[in-house]
């Protein structure tokens, strides 16, 4: 392990991993440091980052705290405990911590883009916009705050398509690549198609319940498989992934450039991200176009924004043709974008909960970014038309006292007594998770960002899912999936008949009971469980591709 020579040396040596996200080791080189200098402010920050970067909060509060002591006034210090109570779920609480620190910290990019995270986390997507606006007009090119304005544009109610497009081509225009991007001459195939996947996802993450029926049905005498991760955080699903690839690369850390030769050497010829505008995106690979043919697909639901990208996978329900805005081409699969892979361990299907409970409940496991005030009030609305109904809200974010606090206040001051409202927390496992659907009887899709994972997970659970169809992909989702298994009466066109179909569905309990016990299989029976189907339908795409 390199050794410094002084503290300013280990400081940047430290330094250096964090940009990297290198916690693995980082972590062990701080501490070792921090027996040499243990009142390094920064060594102590550092390493607290790291610990959050590596899943582990807990064990970096310690130093951050540490760091405050030693300096208090440290904007590097301050944000970082912001950023592990924001990771420990207590977004409340860090938003206390950013909200006592001296005012001149409000035009900080670091600070304001932390602010950015705990405001999204907490439904407040609008606040949230204008910190990072802020930040934009400061740093015109900044990828990352380009990047989270573009994912939480998507919480807002009433943005025109046209205004969203806008910023994507934006983000092209302003976070074009400094290096020049490479030109490609028509693919020759000396036998298979090498395919490339980029994601910041390879583990337990949404993500994976799309990409592994995929991975596991291509006919591996015709394409490779090469996958090219940006995140060290690995766990059995990671290994579950490793052992379908060809290769499997760990590219965290590396700047696009060093990224994109590795790509190129590997001659990939279709090369997925499947990342988009979400958290550890590298689009700035794709601008640089390592591949002859890069494709847009299931991390994010809206176009990426830059030149290089060539296609985007969608359907004819999310992308009717001539109604998207996109700076790709669209390859719309018939039966669904989307290809769902249940874990092996799931609980079985409940008996309705209304019968046991003599109530109706309605519910939401989704994020609570996408719950901004319009929807609330909707809700609430719904539970005060069904009588003695209660709703259901699963977050992280309510394992925080004030966190309960806080959305029963939303409902309370709207009419609903807390006796009315039941907050869960994050389950231990993913089997526990599923679970607590048997506490649901009908499940309210968000809007205008509807659900994608939590929908899939609730259909398999038997609950019913009603949706509201907007007019661009992010809004078509919950309507792509359920239109593929026949339940269009579960799908609205406005909010009025968004409360009208929940009020409806709550009075028919012989309805309710029937699609609970047969919502499962006829899942499983649909294209949308279809591994194989799906694999053969890309494969022809994909050979179209690379002709």
């Amino acid at each position: 392990m390199y050794e410094p020579k002084n503290m300013e040396e280990a400081q940047e040596h430290a330094i250096r991993f964090e940009q990297q996200a290198n916690h693995l080791q980082g972590i062990p080189f701080c501490l070792k440091q921090l027996e040499v200098y243990p009142q390094s402010y920064e060594l102590n920050t550092v390493v607290a980052n790291l610990y959050g970067d590596s899943g582990n909060a807990s064990a970096g509060i310690g130093y951050a705290l540490k760091a405050l002591e030693i300096s208090p006034s440290s904007i590097r210090a301050i944000v970082a405990y912001a950023y592990l109570l924001n990771l420990k779920n207590c977004p409340c609480k860090a938003l206390e911590v950013l909200a006592a620190a001296p005012a001149s910290y409000e035009n900080d990019f670091n600070f304001l883009l932390q602010r950015s995270l705990i405001l999204r986390n907490l439904g407040k997507s609008r606040e949230a916009l204008a910190d990072l606006q802020k930040v934009i007009e400061q740093n015109p090119t900044l990828a990352s705050a380009r990047s989270n304005y573009l994912l939480y544009l998507h919480d807002v109610p009433g943005l025109s398509a046209a205004a969203i497009f806008k910023a994507h081509e934006n983000y092209g225009h302003y976070c074009a690549p400094s290096y020049q991007a490479r030109q490609h001459g028509k693919i020759i195939l000396r036998d298979k198609i090498n395919l490339g996947f980029v994601s910041a996802d390879f583990r337990r993450h949404s993500v994976c319940y799309f990409l592994l029926p995929l991975l596991e049905n291509l006919d591996r005498n015709e394409f490779r498989i090469f996958l090219y991760s940006n995140n060290k955080k690995n766990d059995e699903v990671t290994e579950e992934l490793k052992a379908l690839a060809d290769h499997f690369y760990d590219i965290t850390g590396k700047n696009d450039k060093d990224a994109a030769e590795i790509i190129e050497t590997d001659n990939i010829h279709v090369l997925f991200d499947l990342s988009g505008h979400t958290s550890g995106n590298r689009l700035g690979i794709f601008s640089l176009k390592p591949a002859p043919v890069q494709v847009n697909w299931l991390g994010y639901p809206d176009t990426s924004g830059i030149s290089a990208m060539d296609y985007r996978l969608v359907d004819p329900v999310t992308d009717p043709v001539g109604e998207s805005l996109t700076t790709e081409e669209q390859k719309r699969i018939a039966g669904g974008f989307l290809c769902f892979k249940p874990d092996s361990n799931m609980p079985d299907v409940s008996e309705l909960p209304a019968d046991q409970n003599g109530y109706i409940t309605f519910g939401s496991f989704n994020n609570l970014a996408k719950t901004g005030p319009d929807l609330l009030n909707l809700w609430a609305e719904i539970i005060k038309g069904v009588d003695d109904s209660r709703l259901c809200l699963k977050s992280p974010a309510f394992s925080e006292e004030s966190g309960r606090e806080r959305v029963l206040k939303i409902f309370a001051d709207k009419g609903i007594a807390a006796e009315r409202i039941i907050l869960l927390d994050r389950s231990t496992t993913q089997f526990e998770h599923l679970n607590e659907y048997s506490k649901i009887d009908i499940a309210l899709d968000t809007f205008p960002y509807n659900g994608t994972t939590t929908t899939f997970e609730a259909l398999y659970m038997g609950v019913a899912v009603i949706t509201l169809k907007g007019q661009t992909h992010v809004q078509r989702v919950g309507a792509s999936i359920l239109e593929r298994l026949d339940l269009k009466p579960l799908i609205a066109s406005s909010a009025a008949d968004y409360y009208n179909f929940a009020s409806a569905l709550a009075r028919q309990r012989d309805d309710l009971r029937n699609l609970r016990q047969s919502l499962r299989a006829r899942l499983l029976a649909s294209q949308l469980c279809d591994g194989p189907g799906f694999a053969r339908k890309i494969m022809v795409i994909l050979k179209e591709m690379c002709k």
